[in-house]
């Protein structure tokens, strides 16, 4: 970088932090859904970094991004000095200016931008895109995770051999890809998919589980309990949480993850619900009638690892609330 020996006005200096997204979507770390990205400061398996507008107020010309998993924010600056190393406000601002040159959005070009990105995948190129993948192959990789034939069947799980992925099928609405092999990132949604991973069937009586992954979801199914819907991320929870408490009267069983991300937005969720006049959730972790083994991370880690020990818990909801399995909604 040129050394840089003017002043730059303040004027300026802010004029730079609308062009944020442009300058993650430069250095590559765009994903896509919109103003999403994976944080700058650590590894993560899904992205938890978002971008949105200071006060949610496009008048004031300044994008930020938080980070849902460790907690920090960022404005354009931020994120130079994270990416690049680059140290000081005016070389900082310099920088930016050689990054972006002429691959700055404009308004009209946002505009389109944001229009497109509420597209999504027709029905054909669903089905076109999964008749291609091999169920076959991914077999051995979903009995991996202790999916067995049975759950693969009934939800379709299949594999992509070129982007030695897992795929998750959402009906016809679009699918979740799970790359085994990808150190940058490792689940990518089909294009404008919108929806939750849910189990099929739910039943009348049975609580509903709320789980961070779409494999922690396919694993509470696998383990026999059919009242179950995926976040698709953490920093989902307390949005989902508030739909199923308004639409519902079914007790919500939160099955975050074991780290610190999960432990943080369950806590925040209890927070909110004291705060709002929420029912409280339920953590089914501590529906486990024995210790919890903290080397495993996640529902799925459970159910590779203690299978029996998750079905009896699950089997003794279903028998604490004295439903059926054949009690559903279709």
């Amino acid at each position: 970088m040129k050394n840089n020996n003017g002043t730059v006005h303040p004027s300026k200096i802010k004029e730079m932090k609308k062009y944020l997204d442009d300058y993650m979507r430069i250095k590559g770390r765009a994903l896509r859904e919109k103003n999403t990205y994976f944080c700058v400061l650590h590894d993560e398996k899904r992205p938890s970094l978002k971008s949105y507008w200071l006060n949610n107020d496009p008048n004031t010309g300044v994008r930020k991004a938080k980070c849902f998993s460790c907690g920090a924010s960022f404005d354009v600056y931020d994120l130079v000095a994270a990416l690049e190393g680059v140290k000081g406000l005016k070389e900082q601002y310099y920088r930016l200016c050689e990054v972006l040159g002429e691959n700055i959005t404009t308004e009209e070009e946002r505009e389109k931008e944001a229009n497109k990105s509420k597209q999504k995948l027709t029905v054909d190129e669903v089905e076109e895109y999964l008749s291609k993948c091999n169920q076959m192959t991914g077999i051995p990789f979903w009995k991996e995770r202790g999916i067995t034939e049975k759950t693969i069947l009934e939800y379709g799980l299949t594999y992509d051999e070129g982007k030695k992925a897992l795929v998750i099928p959402f009906g016809k609405e679009g699918y979740v890809q799970r790359y085994l092999q990808h150190s940058s990132y490792r689940y990518i949604k089909s294009l404008g998919l919108r929806d939750y991973f849910r189990s099929h069937n739910m039943n009348r009586k049975f609580p509903i589980i709320l789980t961070e992954g779409e494999i922690d979801a396919l694993s509470i199914i696998e383990a026999g309990y059919p009242n179950v819907i995926s976040l698709g991320s953490i920093v989902n929870l307390i949005n989902v949480y508030e739909g199923i408490v308004a639409t519902t009267d079914l007790d919500v069983i939160i099955a975050v993850d074991l780290d610190d991300a999960g432990q943080k937005w369950k806590q925040d969720l209890i927070d909110t619900c004291v705060t709002i006049g929420w029912r409280k959730p339920i953590n089914l972790w501590d529906c486990m009638v024995q210790p919890i083994d903290i080397s495993c991370k996640d529902i799925n880690d459970y159910l590779v690892n203690h299978r029996f020990i998750l079905e009896d818990c699950l089997g003794g909801l279903k028998e604490l609330y004295g439903g059926s399995d054949e009690e559903t909604n279709g």
